[in-house]
């Protein structure tokens, strides 16, 4: 599988990532003439050669001297992207991206989506980011894209509605629940468009994936800093996976407990697994002074990491807790269904290369039947996974 890694230390911006996979190799004129079909006349996209701070990268941008910036709502964008010849699929992104933009704007300045004029990513220049952006993905092949944690900046940004804080409102919001940090620039880094193309195109945020690296490309940004190249990195290539499995960024949050019943610490995993924790396992430990305790590790996706902490300490009363951030790898899974004396049982079945590797009857499944017809649990519960496994 064609993967790709965005590395964002000085932020993203869209023609920042139109510049990258160009200079990773996606071909300009193909690209260019698929985009010609969104009919936006005296458009003259130009991707140059130049160097930032010893890097050369490639810079993206639309010839300023032949068009106008104008000010489109989402209705008008709809029209053009749908009137082109590019595919369903790069249609529908590009308008899932403009989408979140205008429905995050409107809730800002408390208007409806449809009535968001936009002004810097309205014109000609901002359709050809997004609308390029994915269909070089599309072009180039990419399945899956992971990026590093996101460089922001700080500071003040003059928009059209006036100087706002970096992040500018948009841009925070675009990333809620995407690993960010300062980055250093008292500066923008990180434009909306750029947050919104992340949100739509990255599967996953955090380190390197492992993968076999064929091609890489830089892509320049319009400011430069003393402090380091303003660009953004591409690495393409393919992943080292197995089909039959997946890897995925997930936090490890663990705290030891010496002050909570069984009771309550079973109550605290229950409450965990409902604010969005992947895995909740208790472990007996004994503390200092011989007290005996609990570890308490929860596994889940970085989004959630704000809501199980504050789950954690409410029900826990802890005074601390330890996150870690880590790989998982996980295996394909099938669901079947098998028919047993008492009601039909569903079955998760592991996969690799071809073989079933395990087959995990569903408990609810499993419990219903044993109390509704009166049978032991673990009855209910080997015959169905025998059958699962005569599937194999």
């Amino acid at each position: 599988m064609k993967i790709a890694y965005l590395d964002c230390f000085s932020g993203a911006s869209g023609n920042m990532l139109v510049g990258a996979l160009l200079d990773a190799g996606l071909p300009f004129d193909p690209w260019r003439h698929s985009l010609e079909s969104l009919g936006l006349h005296g458009i003259e996209p130009v991707a140059e050669k130049i160097v930032k701070n010893g890097i050369t990268a490639t810079h993206f941008k639309i010839d300023e001297g032949r068009h106008e910036h104008v000010h489109r709502g989402l209705n008008e964008i709809g029209e053009i992207v749908s009137k082109s010849t590019l595919s369903e699929t790069v249609k529908a992104r590009t308008m899932k991206v403009f989408g979140e933009i205008a429905r995050v704007e409107g809730e800002i300045h408390g208007i409806a989506p449809e009535e968001v004029h936009f002004h810097e990513i309205g014109a000609a220049d901002s359709i050809y980011d997004i609308a390029g952006a994915i269909l070089g993905f599309e072009m180039m092949g990419i399945e899956k894209a992971y990026a590093s944690k996101v460089a922001v900046g700080h500071g003040t940004v003059r928009t059209a509605h006036g100087i706002l804080p970096v992040p500018a409102p948009a841009t925070i919001r675009l990333l809620e629940g995407i690993p960010a940090y300062d980055g250093g620039a008292e500066d923008e880094l990180t434009t909306p468009t750029g947050a919104a193309l992340l949100r739509e195109l990255v599967s996953s945020f955090g380190v390197f994936p492992a993968m076999r690296a064929e091609m890489t490309g830089y892509g320049a940004g319009t400011k430069s800093f003393p402090g380091h190249p303003n660009v953004l990195r591409i690495v393409i290539g393919e992943s080292d996976d197995s089909p039959d499995t997946a890897r995925e960024n997930v936090i490890e949050i663990v705290t030891n407990l010496d002050t909570l019943t069984p009771e309550a610490a079973g109550y605290a995993r229950d409450a965990l697994l409902d604010a969005g924790a992947l895995d909740v396992t208790l472990e007996p430990v004994t503390m200092k002074k011989g007290r005996a305790g609990i570890v308490l590790c929860a596994i889940a996706h970085p989004k959630d990491e704000a809501a199980l902490l504050k789950t954690l300490f409410r029900e826990t009363g802890t005074l601390g807790a330890r996150v870690r951030r880590m790989e998982r790898v996980v295996l394909r899974r099938e669901t079947v269904t098998v028919s047993t004396e008492w009601g039909d049982i569903r079955v998760k079945i592991g996969c690799f290369d071809t073989e079933a590797v395990s087959a995990a009857p569903e408990y609810e499944d499993c419990r219903e039947a044993a109390r509704g017809k009166n049978v032991p649990f673990r009855k209910v519960f080997d015959e169905a996974k025998r059958k699962a496994e005569g599937l194999k």
